[in-house]
C-alpha cells in the first residue's frame, strides 16, 4: 500500500447496539417521556474498564480508569493501537499510533425501559478533534485523515439501575484506508463496563503534560562524553537517543487524564568516549541544565499534581588540565534518573477538584 496522502477522507464510526427485552411481552418503542426519564437517570460520568481484542480470539487487553460520559449523548475514547497493529503501511500505522485514540459519541435509541433495567441501541460518530479532524457540521461527518472505521451493528448495551452500571459492546468490523479496504483485517471488539462516579467532566478535559529536557550542555562535556537518554514516551514505549547538541527536549502534545500513561521514566547519562581527545587546553568547563517534570492540569488550566526533577537543576564546573584528567577517570555519569508510577484511583480519591 502506498504511503498515506492524508486529506479529505471521512472517518465514519457507526455502531448499533441492541438487547432483547428483559421481561417485556411486546416490542413497543418506549415513549418520549420514558426516554427523557431514562436519559436523566443515566446522566453522569462513569469510570471502569475498557477491554479490547480480536473478535475470534480470547486474548483481551484492558485499560483501567476509562471515563465515559452519559447525558443526551454518550462519549468515549477508544484506542487505535489494535487497528494500527493490522496496518502494513508503516507511515499509516505510525500516524495512528501518534493519534493514540479516537473520540466517539453516540445517541441513544432505547428499546426497553423498565424500573431497574434499560437496554438501548447506539448511533455512534466521530467527535471532531483539532489534531486531525476537519471542520464539522450537523449535516456531515467530521473528517479524519485517510481513515474510515466501520462498526458492526450486532452488539448490545444496557444500564442496570440498582448498581448504577453502564455496559456496552462495539466492534470495528471493517477499515478503509484511502477508501480501499484494509486486506485481511480482523474485527476488533471493545467492551466497556463502568459505574457512576463522582468524577466530573473536568477529568475528561484535564490534561497531562510531560517535559524531559537537557540544555546548556557544555562543549567540553560533549567532546569527552557521549550523552544518552532513555525514556518512556507518552504511549509507554521505551525510546533511546544519543544527544549530539547542547539542547535536547521531549515534550509531546498534552494528553487527557484517562489516556495518560501510569508510568514515566527518563534516564540521562554520559559515557566517556573510547577515543577521548588529548588534553591540551589550560581550562575546561563541564556544565548542563535539566528540566524534567510531569504535570496534570484541570479543565481550567490549574495544576493539581506535578512531579519534578529534584534539585539541583543545573551543574557547572570549571577546572584545569589536571582536574579534567581526574574527572575523566569516571567512565559513566548519571545526569538524570526520573521515575514516576501513578495510581489514578488514588489520584481520583485524593484530589478534591474531581468531586
Amino acid at each position: 500500500m502506498k504511503s498515506l496522502k492524508i486529506w479529505r477522507i471521512t472517518l465514519i464510526m457507526l455502531a448499533a447496539v441492541s438487547l432483547a427485552s428483559c421481561n417485556s411481552d411486546d416490542d413497543e418503542i418506549p415513549s418520549e417521556d420514558y426516554t427523557f426519564r431514562a436519559l436523566a437517570e443515566m446522566k453522569n460520568p462513569y469510570i471502569g474498564q475498557l477491554k479490547y481484542g480480536l473478535k475470534d480470539e480470547g486474548t483481551r487487553q484492558t485499560i483501567d480508569n476509562v471515563v465515559a460520559e452519559s447525558a443526551e449523548e454518550l462519549l468515549l475514547e477508544i484506542p487505535l493501537e489494535p487497528i494500527a497493529a493490522q496496518v502494513q503501511d508503516e507511515a499509516v500505522a505510525k500516524q495512528l499510533r501518534e493519534w493514540k485514540t479516537a473520540k466517539v459519541r453516540a445517541t441513544y435509541n432505547f428499546n426497553n425501559i423498565e424500573d431497574e433495567y434499560f437496554s438501548f441501541g447506539l448511533r455512534t460518530e466521530l467527535v471532531p478533534d483539532e489534531r486531525y479532524a476537519r471542520p464539522f457540521t450537523r449535516t456531515s461527518f467530521a473528517e479524519y485523515e485517510g481513515l474510515q472505521l466501520l462498526f458492526s451493528q450486532d452488539y448490545t448495551g444496557e444500564y442496570q439501575k440498582p448498581n448504577e452500571a453502564l455496559s456496552f459492546n462495539i466492534c470495528v468490523d471493517k477499515v478503509l484506508i484511502n477508501q480501499e479496504p484494509l486486506e485481511d483485517f480482523k474485527p476488533v471488539i471493545f467492551r466497556y463496563e463502568g459505574v457512576k462516579t463522582s468524577i466530573m467532566p473536568s477529568v475528561w478535559k484535564s490534561t497531562c503534560q510531560i517535559r524531559y529536557s537537557l540544555f546548556g550542555v557544555s562543549e567540553d562535556f560533549l567532546r569527552f562524553y557521549d550523552v544518552n537518554v532513555e525514556y518512556l514516551d507518552v504511549n509507554g514505549q521505551m525510546q533511546s537517543e544519543t544527544i549530539k547538541n547542547p539542547t535536547w527536549v521531549y515534550e509531546p502534545a498534552p494528553v487527557s487524564f484517562v489516556s495518560a500513561p501510569d508510568e514515566f521514566k527518563c534516564r540521562i547519562f554520559a559515557l566517556r568516549k573510547s577515543d577521548t581527545p588529548e588534553l591540551t587546553d589550560d581550562y575546561y568547563e563541564i556544565g548542563y541544565g535539566i528540566n524534567t517534570h510531569v504535570r496534570f492540569l484541570d479543565a481550567e488550566g490549574n495544576e493539581f499534581y506535578s512531579a519534578k526533577h529534584t534539585e539541583p537543576s543545573s551543574y557547572t564546573w570549571g577546572t584545569d588540565k589536571a582536574g579534567m584528567q581526574q574527572f575523566l577517570e569516571t567512565p559513566e555519569i548519571v545526569i538524570e534518573n526520573f521515575s514516576l508510577n501513578l495510581n489514578k484511583d488514588d489520584m481520583i480519591s485524593s484530589y478534591h477538584f474531581f468531586i
